[in-house]
């Protein structure tokens, strides 16, 4: 009886093998990069998110003190809606804002945020930029709510345009609410 010495694998299926799990391997590598940059994209959505729902609380949570001009939000420092009348002690629309209403900028508040959700300044180390349009602002005795737009974006831009803070050609990405506060 005579045996056969081919055990092993010849050299062109070698060579094919080698090619087959290069192809794959390279197709992997190749998709890393998307991979990492959709992981990202998916970071800054989920913050500003939380940015959003964290910035509409404030404005709805900070109640407005007698004698302090302008009045702030507690957390954010953004104007709020709501002012208490020195002399009555009344809650009633920030006349402040009642007052802007030649253009909607005027009507618009902006603060810094950095990576660790810190109130930081515009130009410094902010990696997002929390603001509030009033889109909405019913005359001094009037029975008509409050309404505004709130856009968290990224990065922070200095623009006197507020289209471009939800422009994808000027920013990286944003995330918006509207909002609306009743006759207090």
């Amino acid at each position: 009886m005579k045996r056969s010495l081919k055990a092993g694998f010849s050299l062109v299926e070698l060579v094919v093998a080698l090619g087959i799990v290069s192809f794959a391997l390279l197709s992997t590598v190749a998709l890393l990069p998307l991979g990492v940059k959709s992981y990202k994209e998916t970071i800054d959505e989920t913050r500003a998110g939380f940015i959003l729902t964290a910035l509409e609380a404030d404005l709805r949570n900070s109640a407005p003190i007698a004698g302090v001009t302008p009045q702030r939000s507690r957390l954010f420092g953004l104007l709020l809606p709501y002012e208490k009348d020195i002399a009555t002690g009344a809650t009633r629309f920030n006349s402040t804002i009642i007052s802007a209403t030649k253009n909607l900028m005027e009507g618009k508040e902006t603060v810094g945020l950095s990576s660790a959700e810190v109130i930081v300044p515009l130009k410094e180390s902010a990696r997002y930029q929390a603001s509030i349009l009033y889109t909405r602002i019913p005359a001094a005795q009037s029975l008509t709510p409050m309404e505004g737009v709130l856009i968290v974006n990224w990065p922070p831009i200095q623009s006197t345009d507020p289209s471009d803070l939800t422009n994808t050609s000027v920013v990286s990405g944003f995330v918006q609410s509207a909002v609306a506060f009743s006759v207090p």
